[in-house]
């Protein structure tokens, strides 16, 4: 390895080819390989190390130490999310899989930026399972290799030299295995969150170092950002299911070249098991080149109890979800109120045309295709009204009208009613059906000046009033 200019015992800078080691040969304490720092697990940065500075054609990095986080450079990435360059059918979420908050170096800005993070721990053999997670986007601008924006992982031991199995690093393009065409991001390649392990049983006592380095295009023209997630020991992720199934099917992360050994005795990358009777499996996942790492599997239900209250006004009715789940997220709901009509929002309001008996049912769908239903029988009695009351409550003005007549029923909801326009000699010169809610209009400006008579007829009953057309 060749390093430029190697760091004092406070690190002032470096200059350093990506191969290089380039961290402090006087590091900070050595903190424990835990959850909670290594992988960002409390919303802070622990004790990892940062630097920020730009790339150059080589590429050579110059980095400087930088407070964490550093701002637009390197920062926790808060749940939940989805990265906006990543397509719907690939979609990039955040943070990492089995993981409350990642790490993201870089951003979509050009102008050769670099950032890297260290952190250095000893190693316990509850350590030895050392596995990161890695995502990228990267703009592809055709240039050579060593001038791509990249990502560089790489773990080194008490010696500054690789580790074996740590040391990968990512540049994008098109015919790249795992990488997506972004629709939303001119040039950009992604590749969604990829595992790769270490198995660090050979380095108990001793202190290691984790690094990772990203960096834009070294022309300074297009950009590369990173998202990270790195723990130690037994790495658990949850498959959720719906509560009837009685099998699941579980997928080990693909690359190319890797084999598998399942707890089960499978060696394929994705298996089906009966969650009835297992509730948890584990596999051992190894490269071509013979490392490997475990991840397991704790199979949860997803358990849905649909549920909604409603609240009767009038022929108006306001519903309220009061659905629960464990073991998944709600993401879809059904309405269909009894008389054809439907809703998809989670708490609608419907008005029914008449009163009577309505079967309503609500079915709810989680975002692993679960599903629950739950339906109520809901009852408008009639409104009880004779014609005085349905005269009086029915304000139909202006009267005289010039050519334009409204017809406001208030806040009552009589559902529909027929309208019959009559001369006076009681010629019907035109009739209609008009929704008897509301506030409605009517145009009779076709009409010659002089007395006509309008009926309203409903289910409640008939309504005739004199109106004047005066121009």
């Amino acid at each position: 390895m060749s390093t430029i200019t190697f760091m004092k015992t406070k690190i002032l800078y470096s200059v350093c080819f990506i191969s290089s080691v380039c961290f402090s040969q006087n590091p900070s304490n050595s903190s424990s390989c835990s959850p909670g720092d290594i992988g960002v697990e409390n919303g802070n940065f622990g004790t990892w190390q940062g630097f920020t500075g730009t790339v150059s054609s080589g590429p050579v990095v110059t980095l400087s130490p930088a407070a964490l986080p550093a701002a637009g450079q390197i920062s926790i990435v808060p749940p939940p999310g989805i990265d906006p360059c990543s397509n719907a059918s690939n979609p990039v979420y955040l943070p990492a899989p089995g993981s409350q908050f990642s790490i993201q170096l870089g951003n979509n800005q050009t102008g050769c930026g670099a950032e890297r993070i260290t952190h250095v721990f000893t190693v316990t053999p509850q350590d030895t399972n050392f596995i990161y997670q890695y995502s990228v986007v990267m703009q592809d601008p055709g240039h050579a290799p060593s001038d791509q924006p990249f990502l560089e992982l790489a773990m080194y031991n008490q010696n500054n030299n690789v580790i074996p199995c740590s040391y990968q690093k990512i540049v994008a393009g098109p015919s790249l295995p795992g990488f997506y065409t972004s629709a939303t991001c001119s040039q950009v390649y992604y590749k969604p969150w990829t595992f790769t392990g270490v198995n660090l049983s050979a380095y108990i006592g001793q202190q290691v170092t984790v690094m990772a380095t990203n960096g834009d295009c070294a022309l300074c023209g297009h950009y590369g950002y990173s998202y990270l997630d790195f723990s130690c020991g037994p790495l658990i992720l949850t498959n959720t299911f719906c509560q009837a199934d009685t099998s699941v099917l579980v997928n080990a992360p693909i690359e190319p070249g890797f084999t598998y050994s399942w707890s089960t005795g499978q060696t394929i990358s994705a298996i089906t098991v009966n969650p009835q009777i297992t509730d948890t499996v584990t596999v051992q996942v190894m490269s071509p080149s013979g490392c490997s790492f475990y991840l397991t599997y704790i199979l949860i239900p997803t358990i849905i109890n649909a549920g909604f209250t409603h609240t009767i006004t009038g022929n108006t009715v306001s519903f309220t979800d009061t659905t629960g789940i464990t073991g998944g997220n709600i993401v879809g709901w059904s309405w269909n109120f009894g008389d054809g009509n439907t809703s998809s929002s989670q708490n609608p309001v419907h008005t029914y045309s008449v009163s009577g008996t309505y079967t309503v049912c609500l079915v709810v769908n989680s975002a692993a295709g679960c599903m629950d239903t739950a339906c109520q029988i809901i009852i408008l009695p009639p409104i009880s009204v004779n014609d005085t009351e349905l005269f009086s409550s029915i304000n139909i003005f202006p009267n005289p009208s010039s050519g334009n007549l409204f017809l406001d029923f208030g806040n009552r909801n009589f559902g529909k009613a027929e309208i019959f326009f009559s001369n006076i000699i009681g010629q019907t010169l035109f009739e209609t059906t008009i929704p008897a809610n509301g506030k409605q209009a009517m145009d009779v400006s076709g009409f010659s000046d002089g007395i006509y008579f309008l009926k309203l007829k409903t289910d409640y009953g008939i309504v005739t009033k004199k109106i004047v057309i005066a121009k």
